[in-house]
């Protein structure tokens, strides 16, 4: 019997936003598989490979995804306030990431509350790590 890798439905469930398999992203991403070019040095074994196994389990990712490779905040409704600790790279447009990831497809729904003000706005901004950054609120306004 062949072994069926596309994703499971349960990604688009309370812990992964629905438009992670939306109009956001570019094709390959929502695409039936996860794009080779997301594999890699950076991931644990368990992510590498053409395909992304479809219960994300394995000696890396146990079941609940709260395992030593993915901080247990990410199975929670929010985002951790502090996307660069030692599980996501400081540098969001850096070597860690595909370029697709830096182009401004990112969803606004990864925008919010938890996340930064400079992370916030309608797209992430292509060097959140740059001197793009800004508040843009009015008492810091020029006149």
């Amino acid at each position: 019997m062949q072994r069926n890798f596309h994703l499971p439905t349960d990604l688009t469930g309370p812990h992964i936003p629905p438009d992670l398999t939306g109009p956001h992203l570019p094709p390959d991403l929502t695409s039936p598989h996860i794009p080779p070019d997301l594999t890699g040095p950076y991931l644990p074994p368990d992510l590498t490979g053409p395909h992304i196994p479809p219960d994300l389990t394995g000696p890396y990712l146990p079941p609940d995804l709260t395992g030593p490779h993915i901080p247990p905040d990410l199975t929670g409704p929010y985002l951790p306030p502090d996307l660069t600790g030692p599980h996501i790279p400081p540098d969001l447009t850096g070597p860690h990431l595909p370029p697709d990831l830096t182009s401004p497809h990112i969803p606004p729904d990864l925008t919010g509350p938890y996340l930064p003000p400079d992370l916030t706005g309608p797209y992430l901004p292509p060097d959140v790590t740059g001197p793009q950054k800004c508040l843009n609120l009015p008492e810091y306004a020029v006149s």
